[in-house]
């Protein structure tokens, strides 16, 4: 049987409940730690009247406090709503209206669109920086995660929205537990893995490697936003083992004057989603962080992941082959033109050469 979101968190936490689970600036909590502050949280968010079902819209970067309003709304039955922080009151009232929000959580980052905003105010409105958030915090916390079937919706990404308003996607528990394994298993990552955390929490990539994080129980290293210095200073402090950024992130860092004197030799993992990465900076990534693997997803937003190339050095811009549980093949990009595209292997063209041992 799938596991809930929720069921999920708790396992990290009894696996290693004095493991390192999250890094924010000079915090650092373990899973037991952060357990409890999830399940206060949670006991917060309950008490305020939100219950199992009800959004839960954010306008946040990657800090503790989003991590662990994520994790909340899982322990709750609570639908994750997350939104890009740098929006405009305008993209913030639909997407409030369009998901029937019951709660808003912002910080003094997205506090002026939020309060510019026309639309109608959730019952629950709580910012990290006023008190309401610490309010919350000092609730009695849930016992348990609250009982809700795998496929019941856990999360709602906006996409950007190609026809002018943005949609939302919901992302059942079930759905977002397959995606994150199938990111495992691409990414070969193993027990314990420490992952920087930047990729925002609005997007699939960051909310990948916050999961990823939990079943793995490795730690969660939080950068709010991204700046390449101190990207590189978070890396060399907290030794981080993984890399899974866009490929405008890796070329600030291999850019960046620091890079020179900067340890990055921890670093073992590096991939990249969300758009082609050059030939060039493919081969500055190499030489930077001389990864043991280095991969390309193709498909992230859509099912994470059609296509998965996990030896980029040697095939720069390959898509690569099928992800986990899928299938793919190349077709006519117009209908009935004439036979597929032959892309079988090659036909054969006589005997094996006899590599065998040499006759006595």
């Amino acid at each position: 049987m799938t596991m809930t979101l929720g069921e999920i968190f708790s396992a990290a936490v009894a696996r290693a409940p004095d493991g390192l689970a999250i890094v924010d600036g000079a915090r650092r909590l373990t899973w037991a730690e952060w357990d409890q502050a999830v399940r206060r949280l949670a006991g917060g968010l309950r008490d305020a009247g939100l219950r199992p079902g009800d959004h839960v819209v954010t306008v946040l970067s990657n800090r503790a406090e989003c991590a662990t309003l994520y994790w909340a709304c899982q322990i709750l039955g609570l639908i994750f709503t997350p939104y890009n922080w740098r929006a405009g009151a305008a993209e913030i009232e639909f997407v409030l209206e369009d998901s029937e929000a019951r709660a808003l959580v912002f910080e003094d980052r997205s506090a002026a669109a939020v309060r510019e905003h026309n639309g109608n105010t959730p019952p629950v409105l709580v910012s990290l920086d006023d008190g309401s958030y610490s309010t919350l915090l000092n609730s009695t916390p849930v016992a348990e995660p609250t009982c809700c079937g795998s496929e019941t919706t856990a999360l709602m990404l906006y996409t950007s929205g190609t026809t002018g308003r943005p949609k939302g996607v919901p992302r059942s528990h079930a759905a977002e537990h397959a995606a994150t394994l199938s990111c495992i298993d691409a990414l070969d990552y193993g027990a314990g893995v420490s992952q920087l955390g930047v990729m925002p929490l609005f997007h699939t990539m960051g909310m990948r490697a916050l999961l990823m994080s939990a079943v793995l129980g490795g730690p969660y290293i939080c950068l709010p936003a991204f700046e390449a210095a101190a990207a590189l200073r978070l890396i060399e402090d907290e030794h981080i083992d993984a890399l899974f950024l866009v490929p405008t992130l890796f070329h600030n860092l291999v850019n960046h004057p620091d890079i020179a004197a900067a340890d990055v030799t921890s670093i073992t993992n590096i991939a990249y989603a969300g758009m082609a990465m050059t030939s060039e900076l493919t081969q500055r990534c190499q030489a930077t962080f001389a990864p043991a693997r280095f991969s390309n997803f193709y498909g992230s937003s859509e099912i994470f992941t059609f296509t998965n190339c996990d030896h980029v050095t040697e095939k720069p811009g390959c898509a690569g082959r099928a992800g986990a549980g899928q299938e793919i093949r190349v077709v006519n990009a117009e209908p009935n033109v004439g036979p597929e595209p032959n892309v079988g292997p090659e036909p054969n063209v006589g005997p094996e050469p006899n590599v065998g041992r040499e006759p006595n």
